[in-house]
């Protein structure tokens, strides 16, 4: 009876060292498959910090500077005349093609008159 008991007592042990053992690997498999996804973010932001890298040296870059002081700041050189483009073609003040400004039975008459 005693035997029984013992056998019984190590039994349980047994199944609660197990039960354990499973929880723990469990506990490391989803720690696996975290540090994966953290490594692929990490990749991720290693290249998208080499983009932004490049594209800072780009901006930085005297040609850059100079391009954007010439298109938005209407800028030139010594003995450089401005020169800015005043024709609109087929457009209004509104800078949409006649067309779009038009109301549909307009358009409906143009097509079939």
């Amino acid at each position: 009876m005693i035997k029984k008991v013992i056998i019984a007592i190590i039994i349980v042990i047994l199944i609660l060292f197990i039960k354990s053992r499973i929880e723990i690997l469990a506990g490391l498999k989803n720690t696996n498959d975290t540090l994966t996804n953290v490594k692929k973010e990490l990749t991720e932001e290693k290249n998208n910090n080499s983009l932004l890298k490049e594209q800072l040296k780009y901006v930085t870059s005297d040609k850059f500077i100079e391009g954007q002081a010439r298109e938005k700041l209407n800028l030139t050189k010594k003995n450089e005349a401005l020169v800015i483009n005043t024709n609109r073609q087929n457009k209004e003040k509104t800078g949409l093609p006649k067309e779009k400004n038009q109301l549909p039975w307009q358009k409906w008459f143009k097509k079939f008159f």
